[in-house]
């Protein structure tokens, strides 16, 4: 997979975001879009990872996990702890969930608006830095 480069410019963003940004009242969603771009799977993509290694460990078969394809990740996830918990195995999710820390150039950017973030990723790059005090000059605050 080609390395996806790093953002060129901040936008300047107009005063009313700015502002509402530094009182506390912008909100910023992040999808999961921004998960994949460091190479973290998508929900269902996590859920099959899990099926597949339950499978391999010989828990399920090729023809159970034709039969969950269509299922909704969490289904998918639910039914897999059950499968794990019914053959005495732990669900390691973890190992799944290691970004390429080579390419968090968009975390950077998406870090340093510094307001409030809501996600459904989970992904732990998403960290904002508050500087209430100190905006990125981008912002057109004065």
């Amino acid at each position: 997979m080609s390395r996806i480069p790093d953002l060129r410019e901040l936008p300047d963003l107009p005063p009313e975001i700015s502002q509402a940004a530094l009182e506390g009242g912008f909100v910023l969603f992040v999808g999961s879009g921004v998960s994949m771009l460091v190479n973290l799977p998508s929900w269902s993509g996590l859920a099959w990872k899990t099926l597949e290694e339950l499978r391999q460990k010989g828990y399920t078969n090729y023809s159970e996990l034709e039969q969950l394809k269509n299922l909704d990740p969490k289904k998918q996830l639910s039914i897999a702890k059950i499968i794990a918990s019914e053959n005495g195995a732990n669900l390691d999710l973890i190992k799944h969930l290691a970004p390429d820390t080579s390419n968090i150039g968009v975390y950077k950017y998406l870090n340093r608006i510094g307001c409030v973030c809501v996600t459904t990723n989970y992904d732990e790059l998403l960290a904002p830095s508050y500087q209430v005090n100190n905006p990125p000059a981008s912002w057109g605050a004065s």
